[in-house]
């Protein structure tokens, strides 16, 4: 296998105690995770659920049994002055803390690997639940991964640069952080939640969330900020970002995080999954506001085999300049049939906390209206994965165009697509199909554009002739697609056979 991913979800029961293993709803990828990223926001529950509730929201890291961290964060709902904490640990997959009065809280819970196996990953209850709680993964694995690395620095009290030695070079770097004075598996007052990505030092290949509710003002005070150009960003807790990091390199044995932005007080902990192997690309594209409007996105590192991505529901921001109201949407996904999501919202400046929750696997994104109230505003599909990069559909369409930052990765050899199709009978650039001539004889080739086609479609197809032992390559344009009983020339998939 070269680059292999699986995205579900499984639920945690609170009625499991402590040393409970299972492997129910963890073993369905086929093949022996060399990574793996977590995420949840309090839900349980299959389907497409939106409910209003205690936000319990994280994201893990993990390598294997060993080596694996989390951040997390906590609101409660209906609080009168905003009750919000985070976390951060290093010995655990999975964490949650306790929504309640207590500055700060305590934990709630954890959820750890017990093994990674040859079909997935099997979990062990290290502390007891006190609800039921369903978790997002992504598995990610194949021969292509040559090197994995999950770990943590400290953010820097100064602006100097963070070197981190790993003893190879990364293709891509994940990080997280929760900010402030937290120490590590600690607990701290305000809910904060910092994600972001890096793929190469260019500002489109890096991209940064952070979004937070303060603890203890009379009147509800959230916020949110997402924008490229940025890999992490932490926030003091009330209104201001107070941490931003950049990718300043890909070393020989590691990455160097630079920062613009320092507290000058604090060094909180920045849990990182760094992996060599694979064709990684960091990028964004915006939503729009017409309803089933397709979006192609060009990655341009070959076929995605996986799609993680993020948003908080609104345009991209300026720089050190956030906007009212918690929001954060994470979802996965590996083909247009298999993808999940997970969404909070805290909305801002109310009398008394109002928390929202939504998960699916109708979608691997959701932003939900800047109002109180449960109406989904906007849902983000999967239409296609292409040879060069994805298609997005507007499955609800929202009022405005949203940023939205997507990490993608390719197979090493995927220089020329093995021809997979999406199951709606689509082929893509580079996939193989058969030609038949006005003579009806039948040759090899491969699409060459548009970038996916379908029956009915018109295509440019280059073909692979032989000419006595050697094969040369000719463009054939205008072709249009039919089925085997059609008067050629046409074209068929290959699609079965």
């Amino acid at each position: 296998m070269s680059l292999v991913a699986h995205v579900d979800k499984v639920t945690f029961s609170a009625a499991s105690v402590v040393g409970t293993t299972d492997s129910t709803g963890t073993t369905g990828s086929g093949f022996r995770p060399k990574a793996m990223i977590a995420w949840w926001n309090g839900a349980a529950g299959a389907g497409t659920v939106t409910t209003q509730g205690n936000i319990r929201r994280g994201v893990g890291f993990a390598k294997d049994a060993s080596n694996r961290r989390c951040v997390m964060a906590t609101e409660q709902d209906t609080a009168a002055q905003g009750e919000a904490d985070r976390g951060v640990r290093d010995d655990c997959l999975i964490g949650v803390i306790l929504p309640g009065t207590s500055d700060p809280s305590t934990l709630e819970g954890k959820v750890d690997i017990n093994a990674m196996l040859d079909t997935g990953w099997e979990s062990i209850i290290d502390d007891q639940l006190a609800v039921d709680l369903t978790v997002r993964y992504m598995a990610i694995g194949g021969d292509d991964i040559e090197q994995v690395a999950v770990g943590d620095f400290a953010a820097p009290l100064t602006a100097i640069d963070t070197v981190v030695s790993l003893g190879w070079m990364p293709d891509v770097v994940f990080l997280a952080s929760v900010g402030g004075a937290v120490a590590m598996n600690g607990i701290g007052v305000d809910s904060v939640l910092g994600f972001g990505v890096a793929t190469g030092t260019d500002a489109d290949r890096q991209w940064t969330h952070c979004s937070w509710s303060d603890d203890g003002p009379a009147t509800i005070d959230t916020w949110k900020y997402m924008r490229s150009g940025e890999c992490i960003a932490m926030a003091n807790g009330a209104t201001a970002i107070n941490f931003r990091g950049v990718l300043a390199s890909f070393d020989d044995d590691g990455f160097t995080i630079n920062w613009p932005e320092v507290d000058g007080a604090n060094q909180p902990p920045v849990i990182y999954l760094a992996m060599k192997g694979g064709r990684w690309k960091a990028g964004n594209f915006l939503t729009t506001t017409t309803l089933n409007e397709q979006i192609p996105v060009v990655s341009g590192n070959g076929k995605p085999k996986l799609l993680l991505a993020v948003s908080a529901g609104m345009a991209e921001s300026a720089v050190d300049t956030p906007a009212a109201t918690d929001e954060w949407s994470m979802g996965g996904a590996i083909n247009p049939l298999t993808r999940q999501d997970a969404y909070s919202r805290s909305v801002d400046n109310l009398a008394a906390a109002e928390c929202r929750r939504a998960t699916g696997e109708i979608s691997f994104m959701k932003n939900f209206v800047n109002t109180t109230g449960q109406t989904t505003d906007e849902r983000v599909d999967l239409a296609a994965i292409n040879y060069d990069g994805f298609t997005a559909a507007m499955d609800l369409a929202g009022s405005g165009a949203n940023f939205i930052g997507y990490v993608v990765a390719a197979a090493d050899s995927d220089t020329v697509p093995a021809g997979k199709f999406d199951g709606e009978g689509r082929i893509y650039r580079g996939d193989p199909l058969r030609y038949y001539d006005a003579g009806n004889l039948e040759n090899v080739g491969f699409l060459l554009s548009p970038g996916n086609a379908t029956i009915g479609d018109t295509i440019s197809l280059m073909l692979v002739e032989k000419s006595g032992t050697t094969l040369v390559l000719t463009t054939v344009n205008s072709i249009p697609h039919g089925s085997q009983a059609g008067a050629p020339p046409y074209w068929r998939t290959t699609q079965g056979e």
